[in-house]
């Protein structure tokens, strides 16, 4: 429960005015970011979660990549593969987790899509930047290593 009530403290902190201004949510043909966050994942670590809305139905399925800088590695993105099916109007994608971040730092997530399942008919590309702020207890309460 504590560690609960921490984590919610350090979080609501995180979006305080003295703070500064989280990224903007960004548009692409094909997405408008809806939230981009990065999540302390319990005992796991840290995690990246994004929701992005479609801005227009869909014909037909379209595949994507999402890559997730990883703060230890950038050469290295964490990253998922979806199919996104129509009907579907919000695309919730989570990261695996990670243990490793530098407190104030932003982080890049991309949205690779594709018109097919092998991923070699590029649609379009949806970038959004991501804050990682939070009050410094946190790196110990949650036994995430800063950079």
């Amino acid at each position: 429960m504590t560690r609960a009530v921490l984590c919610y403290v350090a979080l609501a902190f995180s979006s305080a005015g003295s703070w500064a201004s989280p990224p903007k949510p960004a548009e692409s043909e094909y997405f408008v970011t809806r939230a981009a966050d990065i999540m302390i994942a319990g005992g796991e670590g840290l995690r990246y979660a994004l929701s992005i809305e479609l801005r227009k139905p869909l014909a037909a399925p379209i595949y994507i990549t999402v890559d997730f800088e990883d703060p230890a590695d950038r050469d290295h993105p964490l990253f998922v593969e979806r199919e996104v099916t129509p009907g579907e109007q919000v695309v919730q994608v989570r990261s695996n987790p990670f243990r490793a971040i530098k407190n104030g730092g932003k982080y890049l997530v991309k949205v690779w899509i594709y018109e097919d399942a092998l991923r070699r008919k590029p649609l379009g590309i949806h970038e959004q930047m991501v804050q990682f702020k939070v009050p410094g207890v946190v790196f110990s309460t949650f036994g995430i290593e800063k950079l």
